[in-house]
Formats: C-alpha cells, sequence, structure tokens
C-alpha cells in the first residue's frame, strides 16, 4: 500500500534547510537518483556507547516530488520487515512519521524507530563480551505516477543504513553521579553472587603444612602467582566475597569462560570493597581516587575484555592480581606509619 500524508508546510524550517543543505541533515545521503534521496542511519553511532538493552534510534529520511513520486508507508511493519534477518534487534516503540511539503511539489518524510538490540547478533545462542551487529539491507519501494495519480512504473531504492554496523559493548555503563547507585541495583557488582566454597580452617592441618613447606622451598616461576595467592588468602576470619570468588579459581574442573568470569567478580569485588572504588564508573568517567592506581585500572580492563583465559595464562593473572594487591597493602601501610 502506497500512502502520501500532506501537511501545511513549515517555512522556517523549509528556509533553514534551503539556507543549510545537506549539510544540516542528521544522517548522511545513502542512495539517490533522478527521483529521489534517501537519507538513512543510527545517529548515536559514534557519540555514545550503546550497550544491551539501551533504546537507539533508526532515522528514515526520503525526499522527492510528490507530483512523480509515490512512496511506500513507514510504518512499523516496514521495519519488521527490513529488520527480519536481525533476530537480536526488537521495534522498542511505534514510529515518529513527519512530513513537511516545501516549494516545487518538493515533500519530505521522516521516520525515527526506537529499537533495542536483546539477543545475540545473526544465528549465534551465545555470545559473551562485545558484539557487532551488521545492518541489513533496506528496499524501501516507490511509484512514478502520472498527472492523475496513477501508477507508472514501480521501483525500489536498495540501501544499508548508515554506518553499516552497530558495536554493543558488554559494559554496564553508569553515569557520572550515579557510581554511587550502581550497588543498589546490582549488589553483586553486575556479576552473579560467587559459589560457596568450604572454609579453609576446617582443611587438614597436613595439607596447611604441606602448603607451608611448599612455599618455604619456592616453586618454579610459572607458579609464583598460584603461592601468593595461597599465602594471602590464608586469613583467620570469614572470607569476604571477592576472597571466596578467588579462590573458586583453584578448581581445575572450571571452563575458559568460568575461569575468566570468576576472575572479573574477584577483581570487581577487591576493587569495591578494599579500595572503595567503583571500577565500572571508570568506563564514563576518568576521574578515580587517588587509591586506585594505574596498574590497578590497567588490570581491570585487561580482565573485563577477556571473554575466556586459557589454562597456560591464568597463572599469569593470578601473579598479576596477587601482586597488586601485595604493593597496594605496602604503600596503604607506609602512609599509615608516616601519618
Amino acid at each position: 500500500m502506497y500512502v502520501v500524508r500532506r501537511s501545511p508546510a513549515v517555512l522556517i524550517v523549509l528556509t533553514l534547510f534551503a539556507a543549510n543543505g545537506h549539510a544540516a541533515q542528521p544522517v548522511p545521503a545513502v542512495y539517490e537518483d533522478q527521483d529521489l534521496t534517501v537519507r538513512a542511519g543510527i545517529p548515536a553511532i559514534g557519540l555514545q556507547a550503546v550497550h544491551v538493552g539501551d533504546a537507539i534510534s533508526l532515522v528514515l529520511q526520503i525526499e522527492f516530488d510528490a507530483t512523480r513520486v509515490r512512496v511506500e508507508s513507514l510504518d512499523e511493519d516496514f521495519f519488521e520487515r527490513a529488520f527480519a534477518s536481525q533476530k537480536g534487534i526488537r521495534l522498542y516503540a511505534p514510529p515518529a512519521v513527519t512530513e513537511e511539503a516545501g516549494n516545487d511539489n518538493q515533500v519530505v518524510i521522516r521516520a525515527v524507530w526506537r529499537f533495542q538490540i536483546l539477543d545475540c547478533p545473526d544465528e549465534q545462542t551465545i555470545c559473551a563480551g562485545d558484539k557487532l551487529y551488521t545492518l541489513p539491507v533496506i528496499s524501501v519501494a516507490y511509484q512514478l505516477i502520472d498527472e492523475s495519480g496513477q501508477a507508472l512504473n514501480n521501483k525500489s531504492a536498495r540501501f544499508r543504513p548508515w554506518p553499516g554496523m552497530v558495536p554493543v559493548t558488554a559494559s554496564i555503563a553508569t553515569s557520572r553521579n550515579q557510581a554511587g547507585e550502581f550497588l543498589a541495583h546490582f549488589p553483586g557488582g553486575a556479576y552473579p553472587a560467587a559459589l560457596a566454597v568450604a572454609d579453609w580452617r576446617t582443611e587438614s592441618r597436613f595439607a596447611l603444612l604441606a602448603g607451608i613447606l611448599l612455599l618455604a622451598i619456592g616453586f618454579q616461576s610459572a607458579a609464583f602467582g598460584q603461592r601468593l595467592l595461597g599465602q594471602s588468602l590464608h586469613l583467620a576470619g570469614p572470607a569476604t566475597r571477592w576472597e571466596a570468588a578467588l579462590r573458586t579459581l583453584h578448581n581445575d574442573s572450571l571452563s575458559d569462560d568460568e575461569w575468566a568470569d570468576r576472575l572479573r567478580r574477584a577483581v570487581t569485588w577487591y576493587c569495591l570493597d578494599e579500595l572503595g572504588d567503583n571500577p565500572f564508573a571508570w568506563l564514563q568517567d576518568t576521574a578515580v581516587r587517588a587509591s586506585t592506581s594505574a596498574d590497578f585500572r590497567e588490570f581491570f580492563f585487561d580482565v573485563l575484555h577477556q571473554e575466556s583465559i586459557a589454562e597456560e595464562q591464568r597463572a599469569a593473572y593470578l601473579g598479576r592480581f596477587a601482586r597488586i594487591r601485595d604493593r597496594t597493602s605496602r604503600e596503604w601501610s607506609a602512609a599509615e606509619d608516616s601519618a
């Protein structure tokens, strides 16, 4: 069905449009022929980070001569047909369609669809980490008409909206002044609670003695991180949540993905509980507490972007984490002594 909705001319808007030309448009031209010009894109790309569930807008603008061209309806069904191949993209609200009529029978139809990304791209069932969605090629049908409105020819404009792809980051966004509210909404630091583990105080004295002897005689450099980790976690009191998560990393049955996720929990909770800083606020705010070293921030971002950590890399990650904690403890002790 082909529909062209007429509305009174908005002279001020048209004057600005004519004066500024194409530079005033929020999205670039993606198709043009002798009959019409199509501008289509997602203006938010490049201006803000897109996360799973964010509501973003697709803008489609068509400019044509209403006495010669009739364009199909840019309604909700149009969006569903265009994005049928992208199962992860869902329409969020009915489209907002406006029409502006100018001189020489020129008409500008502008449609804005608000949509969300809620699932994996393409046919993937699991997609941890950052994601990349390819925008589909969209076809807009139109007719060439005569003076009486009779159709002379059926045609279509095919194009891919700018910028062609939508990158989605796996991190969770927090605004500048809401870092304190993050834990109120996500008590677990946006990660599931760590699995329950037995208290080390209940383990046998023989195992404890063997561990002390091993630490005394030393391992090779590849095992340094795990030795230091075991030494620092031999506590008299109950384990904190980051310590409990760290202890589960000794489970050799964990897959590479599970091991990386447990390490992310431990690092996040350590920063929240021991350093008093919210690491996710660093994604949008460069201002961090003086107590949080650049080494720790670099380590956090490294762990955040690791979808999986292979077994041969685990000792190195544990060693870095242990050294950072040890250095932080020494710095705090020195500061207390000088005070």
